[in-house]
C-alpha cells in the first residue's frame, strides 16, 4: 500500500500522491541493503504503475542499485486526461465515488492527526476540484494542473533505460488509451494496448493456473522469462513478513 493507506493508516501525516516516488525509492534502497547484488523489479498497478514508471525514468538520472526492469498495468499516465475521461457522462459514478471515498479519508486523517488544522471539503464534487483544493497545495503545487503536469509518468516514459512491459485495456473507464498512442515508448519497453479488460479486470475465457484473471499470470511469464525462473514457485512466509516490514518501516512521517 501507499503512504497512509490501508493498514499503513495513521503511521504517517502526510499522504501520498501520484507522482511521490519518494517512498517507493526508500523502499527500493532498504531491499538492496538487504539483498545487495540481486535483481529488483519495480511492478505497478494504477496509480502504483504510474509510480513505477516515474521512478524508472528519474533513474535515468538517479539511478537505483539493483534495478533490472519495470512492469506496469493500467497506468495514469496523463494525470490530466484522465481527470477530463472522469467527466465524461459515463463516468461520472466513478468520480463522485472516487471524491466521496477521499473526502471521508481525508477527514479521518485530520481527526487521527488534529494538529493538520481542520478541513472541510463537503463543497468538493469531482476530482478535479479535489486536486485544486487539497492534493495540491498539501503537497506544494500551484494548482491541479500543476500537480498533473509534474506527476504524470507519460513525458518521462521516452527516458526510461531499463525493459519492461505495460499493460492497459482500451475499455479502462477511468485511464483513456489515447496517451498510450501518442507516446513514445523506448523499444526495449514493451506496450501491450488490449481492446477488453477494463481497470485490472482482464478476464480470460478459459483458466490459466487455476484462474480466469490472467493480468498476474502475463506479468509472472513475463519476469520469469527476464530472469529464468519458475514463475509459479510460492513465496516462503518469511520472505512475505519480510516485504511488509521492509514497506512499513521505508517511509518517513
Amino acid at each position: 500500500n501507499l503512504r497512509g493507506a490501508g493498514s499503513g493508516f495513521g503511521l504517517a501525516r502526510s499522504t501520498y500522491h501520484s507522482g511521490k516516488t519518494d517512498d517507493v525509492r526508500a523502499v527500493v534502497r532498504w531491499l538492496t541493503r538487504q539483498a545487495p547484488g540481486s535483481p529488483l523489479a519495480l511492478v505497478g498497478f494504477s496509480l502504483g504503475a504510474n509510480l513505477v514508471l516515474k521512478l524508472a525514468a528519474e533513474a535515468a538520472d538517479e539511478p537505483l542499485e539493483g534495478l533490472d526492469c519495470v512492469l506496469a498495468a493500467n497506468p495514469p499516465l496523463d494525470l490530466a486526461a484522465c481527470c477530463r475521461h472522469l467527466q465524461r457522462p459515463e463516468n461520472r459514478l466513478y468520480d463522485r465515488n472516487f471524491v466521496r471515498l477521499l473526502r471521508a479519508e481525508v477527514r479521518r486523517l485530520h481527526d487521527a492527526f488534529p494538529a493538520l488544522g481542520p478541513i472541510d471539503l463537503s463543497h468538493i464534487r469531482n476530482l478535479y476540484a479535489f486536486d485544486e483544493a487539497y492534493t495540491a497545495p498539501r503537497h506544494g503545487f500551484t494548482s491541479a494542473a500543476d500537480y498533473y503536469a509534474r506527476s504524470s509518468a507519460g513525458p518521462l516514459v521516452p527516458r526510461i533505460r531499463v525493459p519492461g512491459l505495460v499493460v492497459h485495456a482500451e475499455d479502462d473507464p477511468f485511464i483513456p488509451a489515447e496517451p498510450f498512442r501518442a507516446i513514445e515508448f523506448p523499444p526495449q519497453l514493451a506496450l501491450e494496448l488490449i481492446p477488453s479488460g477494463g481497470h485490472l479486470g482482464y478476464i480470460s475465457r478459459s483458466r490459466w493456473q487455476g484462474d480466469r484473471r490472467w493480468l498476474d499470470a502475463r506479468l509472472a511469464t513475463w519476469l520469469a522469462a527476464r530472469w529464468r525462473v519458475n514463475p509459479w514457485c510460492r513465496a516462503s512466509a518469511h520472505d512475505r513478513a519480510t516485504l511488509a516490514f521492509a514497506i512499513r518501516r521505508a517511509g518517513t512521517p
